[in-house]
């Protein structure tokens, strides 16, 4: 087989006052594609001229592709950004071997001031997330960051809002996502505490995370300390702020106190027990695997329980005694909210962080024991209360108790098959997170 050869890539436009004759035209060089590739789009088409022509699908910017599977019609697997003003455009070699056109995209955006990014055009199932290699890339302004994305977290309630389901939703088109790690690219006119190359990570975005570049609001920016790498960074906003929320600002845990963290394993749960286990709690916590069990275990967890082996709540009974557990952070309420009222304590609290469905429960029981089922939402949050949570996190990173554990990652590619493992993986064993 004959090695592949170096495929050029060139901008044919000329500057306003050049004239450029037929001769010229015909002596420029073809495109030249490794040996024996099939040319299925029309980035590969040997008539293609690639830089400064329409999207090869006919498709305006930031609409979605009618992509078509591989081995389609030409044209129908890489969109092209629309034209750019002459003065702006420029040449671009890429040397590819063997590579993709995936691959060629990208290093054509990166002189095009456009970037790929995940859109969501309609609500629905994890197809409807439509990875896009033309979206022009934000300018900060005013408060706002503009963040290379080095690391996005993949939250469940993100699949909640990308079906429609979920109470809060975002305005079509949108990109998804909220927990970015990154770099600082650049600041608006009114930010004073970051500049370019700092490391930061988010509670919040403007744009959304699913994306190489995002804008945020200063205010949602936090330094990353060189304790955390990227993917650690992309593991903290709503797994911890909604862990912090469930536990004090709608809890009210006390140290001494008990906590039973139900679905422990995942990145709300771990987070959960990181706190807890700092702030003074004696903390229980379940999982569905062994794997899950000893990581747990090795984040804050006294005890570990498999709540997949039928008799784990006699089991939880018998450490607690007769005294029960003061509060249960509750990652499935449709299935073990009826279970959790035989749990508590007197006075117990079950905070209601996860729900996949209704669940039947009898009142009787929260009246014996005058317990609480208590809803959290962590979009509800106050600024007073966001500031609370971010100065605790900014302490337990410090001090050094605050680690997350990454589990899963993907690239951008493969946010389709994200969303679908995050909501039917068997165990969780950490966060998930995207990598741009």
């Amino acid at each position: 087989m004959r090695p592949a050869q170096e495929l050029v890539v060139q901008n044919r436009a000329r500057p306003f006052s050049s004239r450029t004759t037929g001769a010229a035209r015909s002596s420029r060089p073809p495109l030249r594609l490794p040996s024996g590739r099939a040319s299925r789009c029309a980035l590969c088409s040997p008539n293609a001229a690639i830089a400064g022509r329409r999207n090869p699908t006919g498709a305006a910017a930031d609409k979605p592709p009618q992509a078509k599977a591989e081995g389609g019609a030409q044209g129908a697997l890489c969109p092209a950004r629309p034209p750019l003003p002459p003065h702006r455009r420029r040449s671009a070699v890429v040397a590819v071997r063997g590579r993709s056109c995936r691959d060629i995209l990208v290093a054509m955006a990166a002189t095009r001031n456009v970037m790929r990014a995940v859109r969501v055009f309609e609500f629905g199932g994890p197809e409807v997330l439509k990875l896009q290699s033309d979206v022009v890339i934000p300018d900060a302004k005013g408060n706002q960051v503009l963040i290379k994305v080095h690391a996005c977290g993949v939250n469940p309630v993100e699949t909640y809002i990308r079906s429609g389901s979920y109470a809060r939703k975002p305005a079509l088109p949108y990109t998804p996502g909220t927990d970015v790690a990154g770099v600082i690219e650049g600041v608006g006119e009114h930010v004073t505490a970051f500049k370019k190359g700092d490391r930061v990570f988010t509670t919040g975005t403007v744009s959304g995370g699913y994306a190489e570049y995002t804008l945020a609001a200063a205010d949602r920016v936090f330094p990353l300390s060189d304790k955390l790498d990227f993917r650690q960074g992309a593991a903290i906003g709503i797994p911890y702020c909604t862990a912090y929320r469930a536990l004090f600002q709608k809890g009210r845990a006390k140290a001494g106190e008990s906590v039973l963290v139900h679905g422990a394993s995942g990145g709300v749960g771990i987070a959960a027990c990181q706190i807890a286990r700092a702030c003074g709690l004696k903390v229980l916590g379940t999982a569905g695997t062994e794997e899950g069990m000893n990581l747990i275990l090795r984040n804050g967890a006294h005890q570990a329980f498999n709540h997949r082996e039928a008799n784990y709540i006699d089991k939880i009974k018998e450490c607690t005694g007769m005294e029960g557990v003061d509060i249960i952070i509750e990652m499935l309420s449709n299935v073990n909210l009826a279970a959790d009222l035989q749990l508590l304590a007197r006075a117990g609290r079950v905070m209601v962080v996860g729900c996949r469905g209704p669940v039947e429960i009898n009142p009787r029981d929260t009246m014996s024991k005058e317990s609480s089922i208590i809803g959290v939402s962590l979009f509800l949050a106050t600024e007073e209360e966001r500031q609370e949570c971010a100065a605790a996190l900014l302490d337990g990173i410090a001090a050094g108790w605050l680690k997350p554990s990454v589990d899963s990652e993907y690239p951008l590619e493969r946010v389709v098959k994200a969303h679908e493992d995050i909501i039917n993986s068997s165990g969780a064993r950490g966060k998930m997170v995207l990598l741009p």
